[in-house]
């Protein structure tokens, strides 16, 4: 869940300049986290980050 985990992470630094959401060309950083969290339950998807160096290679091999 890294997108999940890199949006947090901008949502901790506290960025109170951003324009509204209906300003802006993309979606805030706070309904990006709750989107990416509600599909990776709609699909079925372990939601335990894992900071496993043997997890990341096994993903990156899986890549095509």
């Amino acid at each position: 869940m890294a997108q999940r985990a890199f949006f947090e992470k901008i949502l901790q630094e506290g960025n109170s300049q951003a324009p509204p959401q209906f300003l802006s060309t993309h979606p805030s950083s706070q309904n990006r986290v709750r989107d990416i969290n509600d599909f990776a339950q709609s699909a079925g998807c372990n939601m335990q980050a894992s900071n496993s160096q043997a997890n990341y290679l096994a993903f990156k091999r899986s890549l095509p």
